[in-house]
């Protein structure tokens, strides 16, 4: 079985917080680790020093997957400097390394992700609780979180990839009407059409206690929330964010939850989530950054 973790970042300069998300991985998982980046990217020492697999990005450009998708995107979004576009083009440059290198299992982490559970552990369990599936975590009302992410099948993830270029076609008027309310369109919508059009492709993490597949995978999965909540948001690092149109945010918001964590000699362990009215704690397997600050809880 060939598995492998994978981060994707297209544009120029790698963030800090990837550092330490790779320092956490290869903590956890012994295995290959791949980070698809631009070529200019190439001379960090830490690829070495953690065995990182550096693709250059240059090296998967010539595909006629990735034209089709730069001919039909509308993901150039004014003021945003490609950004939306680079998040949902990941997912065809994650489809052509696991066809490039004949990959089995893959897990996606996004640089500001730092995973805490054992990944060998990991890997076991995707297995057996969702079979052959592309797995996303649930988000808002019409979004599925893709920051963590688990695939065991290439046919699925060419299947999205290439209905990522058709939701291209149907056009962003489209999107609006059947999503209406969302302030900006992008992977998260696409992922939950995916799901909604493809149930028989589609598995969730649980993301919050209550969540489907919790009580046999034992850990839950950060979505965007339970990070905001420990971290705030990148603009306002340290003060902690909940966000009411999502399904966890709602919930920290009226006082449910929150997040504490287990420490050994001066070190983060594990975050959980903590029920504050029925004073249960459950594990996270991953927190999700938007501060970018991944450094502080490791």
């Amino acid at each position: 079985m060939n598995r492998a973790i994978v981060y994707v970042q297209i544009q120029h300069d790698l963030p800090r917080c990837l550092w330490s998300s790779l320092l956490k991985a290869r903590e956890l998982w012994d295995g290959d680790i791949y980070v698809i980046a631009p070529a200019r990217e190439m001379d960090y020492p830490a690829y070495k020093e953690l065995n990182i697999k550096y693709i250059p990005r240059e090296s998967m450009d010539d595909d006629d997957m990735l034209r089709e998708y730069e001919k039909h995107t509308f993901f150039h979004y004014p003021n945003w400097d490609g950004f939306w576009d680079n998040v949902c083009k990941r997912f065809v440059y994650l489809y052509l390394l696991q066809r490039k290198y004949g990959i089995d299992e893959l897990i996606h982490i996004e640089t500001d992700v730092v995973p805490y559970v054992d990944i060998n552990g990991m890997w076991d369990a995707f297995n057996r609780v969702y079979g052959k599936k592309i797995v996303f975590i649930p988000y808002g009302s019409y979004q599925h979180n893709c920051s963590f992410m688990y695939c065991n099948s290439q046919e699925i993830l060419e299947s999205f990839c290439m209905s990522i270029i058709d939701y291209f076609k149907r056009g962003l008027e489209h999107f609006w009407d059947a999503y209406p309310g969302e302030s900006i369109i992008n992977e998260t919508h696409f992922a939950y059409t995916y799901q909604q059009e493809n149930d028989e492709n589609v598995g969730l993490f649980p993301a919050m206690p209550g969540d489907d597949h919790f009580d046999e995978l034992g850990f839950l999965i950060d979505p965007h929330a339970w990070g905001m909540w420990v971290d705030g948001r990148q603009r306002i690092p340290g003060k902690p964010c909940a966000v009411m149109t999502q399904h966890i945010g709602a919930k920290i918001l009226e006082g449910k939850y929150d997040v504490h964590f287990s420490f050994r000699n001066g070190k983060v362990v594990m975050p959980y989530v903590h029920d504050k009215i029925e004073s249960k704690s459950y594990p996270l397997a991953t927190l999700h950054f938007n501060s970018k600050r991944a450094e502080r809880w490791i």
